[in-house]
């Protein structure tokens, strides 16, 4: 039973829920957004002409935020696949709260993926340019 601090005035509980799963849906799209320009980011980075000149500790590095932006994508679409799933059968508190831990899951894994990303950038892009981090940030790296 919800208590009357989660509820707006004049809400019942089915009005809450569906306000908070339109809520996160929403937090998704925005989120799942900036996921794809660092992914973009990572997937472009190779093809720059310093890319083969790191080392094996930045590949390695490269590889993890690769993985980990590509985890991030996963989590961050995964409640719209689920939604699908259950759509329908009565399941509606359940989704929101496995969406959101998809949600918080897939923002903590692109907050791991950024750093990564953006230190392989600052090695194997040209020195003072924007890297992966940099450019999704608005600040140069070098």
């Amino acid at each position: 039973m919800a208590t009357n601090s989660e509820l707006r005035p004049g809400e019942t509980e089915a009005e809450r829920d569906d306000r908070h799963l339109v809520e996160l849906l929403q937090e998704l799209r925005v989120a799942g957004l900036g996921v794809q320009v660092i992914f973009a980011f990572l997937l472009a980075l190779p093809f720059t002409v310093r890319f083969s000149a790191i080392g094996a500790a930045q590949r390695a590095l490269y590889v993890a935020a690769l993985c980990l932006a590509a985890v991030s994508t996963a989590l961050l679409l995964g409640p719209v696949a689920y939604h699908r799933l259950v759509f329908r059968r009565h399941l509606k508190r359940h989704l929101i709260r496995a969406a959101s831990t998809m949600a918080l899951a897939g923002l903590a894994t692109v907050a791991r993926a950024k750093p990564a990303g953006a230190e392989t950038a600052r090695e194997g892009g040209p020195r003072g340019g924007y890297g992966a981090g940099g450019a999704s940030a608005g600040c140069p790296l070098g």
